[in-house]
């Protein structure tokens, strides 16, 4: 019969048990030993911050320069400070000539350029009857602190740069949408008048091909349905609707008026003539 296999113990667990007294002693030293490190750090960041505010300084004169010559001369003395850092033994990298072509004009044409060369530890020499800058390894510090300044500087250029670019994409982006909308639109514009147009073409088109619609017949009144003694009253008309001369005139009725004033005048001359006839025949008697 198999003897029951162990349950696997905890990694941790596994792992405390594993360290031995003299191991947490030499981790405990370690520790200690970090600490007054860091300390120091400190201290000396804080020893450094009046040369940092004065390499800041210069770089801020440096940076009122043209901006390509500005960067071209902070590329170039970064790469002297690097060239020390990097091989602090070799002696052709502790001096430079101004009157070579690249350091006259990245260096000693820029304004403030020179200036920082001197606070990085260089100093104006003659050898040779040639003229130089020379570093002692005693400004190591100050060589130090005016790199991590230039790269501190470039860093800050850099993400300005990109924040610009980036901004400019975005502005460019945003007038693309905005121009893009407005096309859009204008096209939408078209193509509804086009539209518009189109069907006000086809109804006109259909208008003209249709015939026109019959004429409404006017509604008239029977003649049956017509009252008999309004056409008896009308003048001019018969029971037949045939249309003659009333039989009475107003002409008619006005000769007549004449024929009778002139009976009556003929009548009253007889009269007149006849009464003195007869008074006549009395007189003569």
């Amino acid at each position: 019969m198999s003897s029951p296999t162990p349950a696997p113990q905890s990694p941790v667990l596994a792992s405390e048990r594993a360290v031995s007294p003299s191991e947490r002693d030499s981790i405990a030293d370690a520790i200690a030993r970090r600490a007054p490190s860091t300390r120091i750090q400190q201290s000396q960041y804080d020893s450094e911050r009046d040369a940092r505010q004065t390499f800041r300084r210069q770089i801020g004169a440096i940076n009122r320069s043209d901006a390509r010559k500005a960067r071209a001369c902070f590329d170039l003395l970064l790469k002297i400070c690097d060239n020390i850092i990097r091989e602090p033994e070799n002696t052709k990298f502790h001096s430079f000539k101004p009157t070579n072509t690249i350091i006259k004009r990245d260096l000693v044409e820029v304004k403030g350029g020179v200036e920082y060369a001197i606070l990085l530890g260089f100093r104006a020499n003659v050898r040779d009857f040639q003229p130089l800058y020379e570093w002692s390894p005693r400004h190591i510090d100050e060589l130090r602190i005016g790199a991590d300044m230039i790269r501190e500087d470039l860093e800050l250029q850099d993400e300005k740069k990109f924040q610009s670019e980036a901004a400019s994409v975005a502005n460019k982006h945003a007038a693309k949408e905005a121009a893009d909308k407005v096309k859009l639109q204008y096209e939408e514009d078209r193509r509804k008048k086009a539209e518009r147009d189109r069907m006000e073409k086809e109804r006109r088109i259909h208008a003209i091909a249709s015939p026109l619609p019959a004429a409404t017949p006017t509604r008239t009144t029977p003649s049956s349905i017509i009252n008999p003694l309004s056409q008896i009253r009308s003048e001019g008309q018969t029971l037949s609707g045939d249309v003659a001369p009333p039989p009475y005139g107003a002409d008619t009725a006005h000769a007549d008026d004449a024929a009778d004033d002139d009976s009556d005048g003929s009548s009253d001359a007889e009269r007149g003539e006849f009464d003195g006839l007869q008074g006549g025949r009395r007189l003569g008697d």
